[in-house]
C-alpha cells in the first residue's frame, strides 16, 4: 500500500487529485489532503507517507522549498508536483523530485506515476532485503 500526502492550497484541485488516486489505483491510501503548506510539512514529518503530491504555488512556502525541507527531515519521501506551470519543472527535477505533472491531470499519466512509484519501491525493498539476507 502507497501512503500519500496531498498538498494543494486549491481545494477543488485537492479533491480531484483525490478522486483520481482513488479511480486509478486501490494501492492507494491518502492519509492527508492540506490546503495549507506549513501544517502538511508537519503532517508529512509525523505521518511519514511514501509520496507527497504537491503544487508549486502556495502562500507561505513554495513547493520547491517545501521539497528542500522535507528532503532534509525525510529523505525516503517521494515529491511528485503537480502544477498549471510547467516552468519550474527542471528545478523540480534538479531537486530530485520524483515526478513533475502538469494540470489538468490526466488518468493516464497519472496512473504511469504510480506504476513507476510502485515498481520503485518494490525493488527498493527487495535490494534492502537481498542486503539483510547477504548479510546473514
Amino acid at each position: 500500500m502507497v501512503k500519500a500526502i496531498l498538498i494543494d492550497d486549491e481545494r477543488l484541485a485537492l479533491l480531484h487529485l483525490k478522486n483520481m488516486l482513488e479511480q486509478v489505483s486501490l494501492d492507494v491510501e491518502v492519509i492527508g489532503a492540506f490546503t495549507d503548506p506549513v501544517a502538511a510539512m508537519h503532517a508529512v514529518i509525523k505521518q511519514k507517507p511514501d509520496v507527497v503530491f504537491a503544487d508549486i504555488y502556495m502562500p507561505g512556502i513554495d513547493g520547491l522549498e517545501m521539497e528542500r525541507q522535507l528532503k532534509s527531515t525525510v529523505p525516503d519521501v517521494e515529491i511528485v508536483f503537480v502544477s498549471g506551470d510547467g516552468r519550474f519543472a527542471m528545478d523540480a527535477l534538479e531537486l530530485r523530485a520524483f515526478d513533475y505533472m502538469r494540470k489538468p491531470l490526466e488518468i493516464r499519466r497519472l496512473q504511469i506515476t504510480l506504476d513507476r512509484l510502485k515498481r520503485e519501491r518494490s525493488v527498493a525493498g527487495s535490494d534492502s532485503f537481498n542486503s539483510e539476507k547477504d548479510g546473514e
